[in-house]
């Protein structure tokens, strides 16, 4: 990560400004100004600055900006050239699969495209909209959101939570079954005599163990993702 300078959010006053100004130099570091603190852009400390339901007045936001920031500053050091060798790799988890992921304003809203880089094939729909979930739906993502304040629609939207429910089933009879299936393969595969019906049967058996692997592994990577 390559840092250029730096922009104070909620300075208190002038003199404020002055001394992390002053901290900047000690580090040199640039300093490429400051947001002072507004009653305007105040946002709850329970949603941790993230609270997409209550915008600020975005006037107020733009005029101290401009007095306060140096843009011209901040676009001349983003002209700057990045190194070639700074590369992002993203891992395909999703390859071949009909992903769902939910998403909207504000109930389901923290979704990050890196993860959504490592799914197949996507698509979204709102929750709070009562509609099924598709029944070839491989791989179902609910990002994070406040759907606590959205309880009344979530709760209306009968067949959406009906289908998650049964889709959430049929989820869990499928890895028991790759489980069950991996376990018996192998346990059969011991008893065989025959050199190439046990390889095909020890074939079989590592095909649903990746299955089973490739499902959990998808699972963990989008939750690591998500923990960055």
């Amino acid at each position: 990560v390559r840092i250029i300078g730096v922009i104070f959010n909620r300075v208190g006053s002038e003199r404020h400004c002055q001394m992390l100004r002053q901290v900047c130099d000690d580090v040199n570091m640039e300093c490429l100004g400051f947001v002072p603190r507004h009653e305007a852009l105040q946002t709850s400390s329970r949603y941790l600055g993230l609270d997409y339901s209550e915008h600020a007045d975005v006037d107020v936001l733009v005029d101290l900006l401009e007095k306060h920031v140096n843009w011209q500053r901040l676009a001349q050091l983003c002209e700057m050239p990045v190194k070639d060798d700074c590369t992002v790799r993203h891992d395909n988890v999703g390859s071949g699969q009909k992903v769902l992921v939910a998403r909207n304003a504000d109930s389901f809203s923290f979704i990050y495209q890196e993860t959504i880089d490592t799914m197949g094939e996507v698509s979204f729909f709102d929750p709070e909209k009562d509609m099924s979930i598709p029944d070839d739906t491989s791989m179902l993502y609910l990002p994070g959101g406040y759907p606590e304040k959205h309880l009344q629609a979530l709760a209306a939207a009968r067949r959406t939570r009906e289908s998650i429910a049964e889709y959430e089933i049929k989820m869990k009879i499928l890895d028991i079954f790759l489980i069950l299936a991996t376990i018996a393969l192998l346990v059969i595969s011991y008893f065989i005599v025959n050199a190439e019906l046990k390889a095909l049967v020890s074939l079989c058996a590592t095909i649903f163990g990746a299955m089973f692997g490739a499902r959990w592994g998808g699972r963990i990577h989008k939750k690591n993702l998500e923990n960055k």
